[in-house]
């Protein structure tokens, strides 16, 4: 394996996603504050600015660079649950000769910054798993990485350098969530409703998360009997995460449906 690629920490973006989509910006105070996590830590995770050195007396430029140290999966954990976004999506994997593109819109998945700090969801390690068939020596052989860290790999770790991470995705062929799985519980996330749909037999609600509920419209007699413009006056509760129909008293909670 002529090279590995390497691991891209993409908190800072993730930060100006947020703050497009919350319409306000995240400091790193109020990001510590939700998440649990130290401000140091946070601040390590960021890109540091770093002055080229320029020949023939031109000015030096300065230029970004991302992390590459070692991160706790426990810290990857409470940031994907601040966002709701994948762990792919906060470290991202760059194969050799490529390069990223711009992270997207719908990385953050979480409506609004969250008024108090937030249960942080684990992570669940699967490389030892994924990694199963392959012996530290061949790994070895194909990263140039010392079979000796292979094997503390293999064994688990609640730590892990993002080189390490790299080589990890290499030889699976894979991105960073193909080895770190994480998932909020869908009655804690804030996703809300953005439209309601009927037909003959079921009630639609399609999620701002991407995620459509459905279920049989004859569970709500008043409902199944009302005319159409009637059903199409719905409004949202005031968390967003319900509908009502006032005139009808019906109100419906698609988490509900799914519980």
């Amino acid at each position: 394996m002529e090279s590995i690629g390497d691991v891209i920490c993409g908190l800072d973006e993730l930060l100006l996603v947020a703050a497009e989509r919350w319409r306000t910006p995240l400091t790193q105070q109020e990001l510590a504050r939700i998440s649990g996590l130290s401000r140091s830590t946070i601040n390590e995770l960021l890109p540091r600015r770093v002055q080229a050195h320029a020949l023939g007396g031109a000015a030096a430029e300065t230029e970004l660079v991302p992390y590459q140290g070692r991160i706790a999966l426990r810290t990857v954990a409470a940031l994907c649950s601040v966002f709701i976004c994948l762990p792919g999506e906060l470290l991202r994997y760059r194969a050799p000769g490529q390069s990223l593109p711009r992270l997207s819109p719908n990385a953050v998945r979480r409506n609004e910054i969250p008024p108090r700090q937030i249960n942080v969801y684990p992570l669940t390690n699967n490389i030892p798993e994924r990694l199963q068939v392959y012996t530290p020596a061949a790994l070895e052989k194909a990263t140039g990485i010392s079979w000796s860290r292979w094997n503390r790999v293999k064994a688990g770790t609640s730590q892990i350098d993002l080189p390490m991470l790299a080589a990890i995705c290499a030889v699976l062929n894979t991105d960073v969530s193909g080895v770190l799985a994480h998932t909020v519980p869908f009655r804690d996330s804030t996703w809300s409703v953005r439209f309601v749909r009927f037909d003959d037999l079921r009630l639609t609600f399609d999620l701002t998360n991407g995620v459509t509920v459905s279920a049989y419209l004859a569970r709500w007699k008043p409902l199944m009997s009302a005319p159409v413009d009637e059903r199409a006056r719905w409004r949202l509760t005031p968390d967003r995460q319900g509908v009502r129909w006032d005139a009808l008293g019906v109100e419906i909670y698609p988490r509900l449906l799914l519980d």
